[in-house]
C-alpha cells in the first residue's frame, strides 16, 4: 500500500514524542519495508524520523548518517526545495545543536529557512523555522540578532492565516524569554501573557511549552526585576530627598529594592535626572534562570 509509509512516519513520530523508542523504530521499519524498490519522498521521511529515534538515544553518528541518506533521497527526487527536504535540513541543525556545534547548527537553519522563504515567506511553517535560528543566535551570545529574528517571526506567525497554534505560542514564549534577558521587562510580560492566553484556549497549557511561558512569567513577576520600573520612579523621589547629596540613584534603587548584595542577574534603569546624568546599572538579587522553551518544528519535533 502506497499510503502505508508516510502513516508509519507520523505514527512513528507520535511514538517518538511520547518516548516509546522501541515501537518509534518498529513502526518506521514497517514503513521500510513497504517502500517502492529506488529513491521516494517517503524514503527520505522514514529516515529522517529513524535517525531521531537514534539521536534520541543517544547515538549522533548514525543519526547522522541517516539524515544524509534522506538528502540525498530528496536530490535524487530532485525536492530540495520542499517543505520535506527543509525537515531533514532543520534535523541536521537539531543535530549539531545537541553536539554543542552551534556555527554548523546556525548553518543548516538558514539554510533550511531559505527553503521555506522560496516556498511561502509568510507561512507558519517559515516563522518557526525562524525562531529556532533565534534561539541559535541566542546561545550564541548574539541578543540583538536573535531578538531581531524572533520578532519577525513573531510577526510572520501572527498575520499568518493558521496563526493559532502552539507553534505560535512557542514562539511568543521565545520572544518573551529574549526580552526577558534584556530586561526589557514590559515586553516580556505582554509576550509570556499572550502565549500563555494562547495556550489555555488551545487547551495546551500543560505542555512543555505552556509551563516553560508559565514559569517564566512566575520569575518575572516574582523576582526583584518585577519591582525594578515600578520602583524608579520612588527611587528618583528617595534620591530627591536623601539628606546626604551625594547620595546617587543607584543607592537610592538599591534602597528601595530592599537588597544589598550583588549577583548576576542585572536592570539597567537610565533616564534623564535634571543634570543629564544617566542612571547606574543596578545589581539585583534574581539568580532563578529564565527557563529555555522548547520550539516545534513543523510536524511536532521538539527542539
Amino acid at each position: 500500500d502506497i499510503a502505508l509509509p508516510g502513516l508509519c512516519a507520523k505514527v512513528g513520530l507520535f511514538m517518538r514524542m511520547t518516548g516509546d523508542l522501541d515501537r518509534a523504530e518498529s513502526m518506521v521499519s514497517l514503513g521500510m519495508a513497504s517502500v517502492p524498490a529506488g529513491a521516494s519522498v517517503e524514503k527520505a521521511a522514514l529516515l529522517r524520523q529513524l535517525a531521531g529515534v537514534h539521536q534520541d538515544r543517544g547515538n549522533t553518528q548514525e543519526a547522522e548518517k541517516l539524515l544524509q541518506e534522506a538528502l540525498e533521497e530528496h536530490k535524487a527526487t530532485n525536492t530540495m526545495s520542499t517543505y520535506d527536504a527543509a525537515q531533514v535540513v532543520n534535523s541536521i541543525a537539531i543535530l549539531h545543536h545537541s553536539r554543542g556545534d552551534l556555527a554548523k547548527s546556525e548553518e543548516a537553519l538558514r539554510k533550511a529557512l531559505a527553503i521555506q522563504e522560496q516556498i511561502d515567506p509568510s507561512n507558519l511553517r517559515t516563522a518557526t523555522a525562524m525562531s529556532n535560528l533565534g534561539n541559535v543566535l541566542d546561545d550564541m551570545k548574539r541578543s540583538e540578532e536573535a531578538l531581531q529574528v524572533m520578532m519577525r517571526a513573531r510577526e510572520i506567525a501572527e498575520a499568518s492565516p493558521n496563526s493559532f497554534s502552539p507553534d505560535t505560542a512557542s514562539i511568543l514564549t521565545n520572544v518573551g524569554k529574549l526580552h526577558h534577558q534584556m530586561m526589557q521587562f514590559h515586553e516580556a510580560r505582554d509576550a509570556y501573557q499572550t502565549a500563555i492566553a494562547m495556550h489555555k484556549r488551545l487547551g495546551t497549557i500543560s505542555s512543555q511549552q505552556g509551563q516553560a511561558a508559565t514559569r517564566n512569567l512566575a520569575i518575572l513577576e516574582s523576582g526583584p526585576e518585577s519591582s525594578a520600573v515600578m520602583n524608579l520612579e520612588q527611587a528618583r523621589v528617595f534620591q530627591r530627598r536623601a539628606p546626604v547629596p551625594s547620595f546617587n540613584l543607584q543607592s537610592a534603587v538599591r534602597r528601595c529594592f530592599g537588597f544589598t548584595k550583588p549577583s548576576r542577574r542585572k536592570v539597567q534603569a537610565v533616564s534623564q535626572l535634571q543634570d543629564s546624568e544617566k542612571v547606574d546599572i543596578v545589581e539585583i538579587g534574581a539568580d532563578a534562570p529564565i527557563e529555555q522553551p522548547a520550539s516545534v518544528l513543523f510536524t511536532g519535533d521538539i527542539w
